[in-house]
């Protein structure tokens, strides 16, 4: 028998929206687009953070931070370490990405194409 009153949980996190917005950096091949473009692997891991967590929960950076840190577990599926995770870092990842706008939209439509 398991008292339901005395169960307790800690650091609790969603994961269903999440992991189904990490499918399609994953199917599109984002990382290796990403490394090829000069971002290094945590560059890679905080940009695909940004991108799941704006589709999610699209807020400020600082409130995504918050939130990151406190619903969901994104970290854990882009293995970005919370610790790291600032609103400024997120801001700067934004404005990167945003650079590679135009190739990640020829890069989709090739691999859409496939």
């Amino acid at each position: 028998m398991v008292d339901s009153d005395s169960i307790r949980h800690y650091d609790v996190r969603d994961i269903g929206s999440e992991w189904l917005c990490y499918q399609a950096p994953d199917q599109l091949q984002l990382h290796g687009f990403l490394i090829k473009t000069g971002f290094d692997d945590g560059s890679v891991r905080l940009a695909i953070t940004q991108i799941i967590s704006r589709a999610v929960y699209s807020a400020s950076e600082l409130e995504t931070v918050r939130w990151i840190q406190e619903n969901s577990a994104v970290c854990e599926l882009t293995r970005y370490p919370l610790e790291k995770l600032t609103k400024d870092k997120l801001y700067k990842s934004s404005l990167r990405l945003f650079a590679y706008k135009d190739e990640m939209d020829i890069f989709k439509k090739i691999l859409l194409k496939r």
